[in-house]
C-alpha cells in the first residue's frame, strides 16, 4: 500500500512565541551549576541501584557527558562527541564502553555510520518532540519522544480522540498495534494491522516535521542563528512555555487544541 505524505498547515505562531525573549547571560557559573546538578542526580540514581529500585531510561541522561555536543541550526538535531560519565560503571559494571562516541545530525552526513553496541540507532540524546526544552535518552526502538510534562498531555490528547494522533514513540506496540502468532493467519487482522501501522507512519512523519520546525523556532526565539552548544541552548530554552508548545503542535497537526487538564 502506497503512503501519501501530505504537508500539514502551519498556523501562525503566537505573538508570545514570536517575540524574542531577553537573552540570558551564559557564563562559567551556569556550566558549573549544571555539572553539579548532574552529579547530584547521578548520586541519586546510584543510590537507587544500590537499593535495587527501578531505574528508568530518562534518569540515565545525567550519565552522558554531552558538554561537547551541539545543536544544528539547519536540521535542529543534536550532534557531536559524547562519552559516558565514569559512574556509569556502577549501573552497567560488565558493559564494554567506548572512550568516545560521535553522534551525527541529518545534515552533517550519514555515511560510514556504525551502530553502537546495545543501540538500535546511533543516537544517544534527543530533545522532547513537543517542547524541545528537555534532553531525552534515545537510541532504542522503545525510546519515548516526550518529556514527562508533554507526554502526559499527549496521552490525554490521544485518549480524548480515542486513537493515536500524536505518536509517543516509533514502535507500533507502544500504541497498542501488534499481531500475535494466531493473528498472522487471519487475513482480515493482517489488513487491519497494516492499515493502522501505515497511518501511524504518516503521523510519525508529521511529528518529525513539527520537531524540526519547533526546535529551529526555539533557536530563533532564544537568540541563536548558528550552531550552538547543547548546554547554552538548554539554559536559554528554560524561558519558553511548554503549554504553548503543546498548543502549537496541535495546530501543526491541523487539529484544535483540546481542553487537556493541567499537568501537576
Amino acid at each position: 500500500m502506497k503512503i501519501l505524505f501530505f504537508k500539514p498547515k502551519r498556523k501562525a505562531i503566537s505573538k508570545q512565541r514570536d517575540k524574542k525573549e531577553t537573552k540570558t547571560k551564559f557564563d562559567k557559573a551556569d556550566l558549573k551549576a549544571l555539572v553539579e546538578m548532574k552529579r547530584k542526580k547521578r548520586e541519586t540514581v546510584i543510590h537507587k541501584n544500590i537499593m535495587e529500585e527501578t531505574i528508568y531510561a530518562k534518569e540515565l541522561v545525567d550519565f552522558v557527558h554531552y558538554e561537547d555536543m551541539f545543536m544544528c541550526s539547519v536540521c535542529g538535531e543534536i550532534y557531536g562527541n559524547w562519552r559516558y560519565e565514569p559512574e556509569i560503571k556502577v549501573i552497567y559494571p560488565h558493559e564494554n564502553m567506548m572512550d568516545t562516541y560521535n553522534q551525527k545530525c541529518s545534515c552533517k552526513g550519514t555515511q560510514d555510520r556504525q551502530k553502537w553496541p546495545r543501540f538500535d540507532f546511533d543516537e544517544i540524546l534527543t530533545l522532547c518532540y513537543c517542547c524541545g526544552q528537555e534532553l531525552l535518552m534515545s537510541g532504542s526502538k522503545w525510546s519515548v519522544w516526550f518529556c514527562d510534562y508533554c507526554k502526559e498531555r499527549v496521552v490525554q490528547f490521544n485518549t480524548i480522540f480515542q486513537r493515536t494522533i500524536i505518536p509517543i514513540g516509533r514502535h507500533s506496540i507502544m500504541h497498542g498495534y501488534l499481531l500475535t502468532g494466531k493473528d498472522c493467519i487471519d487475513s482480515e487482522k493482517i489488513k487491519d494491522f497494516a492499515a493502522k501501522v501505515n497511518q501511524l507512519n504518516i503521523h510519525i512523519a508529521h511529528l518529525h516535521e513539527w520537531k524540526k520546525f519547533m526546535i529551529l523556532k526555539n533557536l530563533e526565539v532564544v537568540g541563536f542563528s548558528e550552531d550552538v552548544s547543547v548546554i547554552k541552548y538548554l539554559i536559554r530554552a528554560k524561558q519558553l512555555k511548554k503549554e504553548i508548545s503543546f498548543e502549537q503542535m496541535c495546530n501543526f497537526f491541523d487539529l484544535p487544541p483540546v481542553n487537556v487538564p493541567p499537568v501537576k
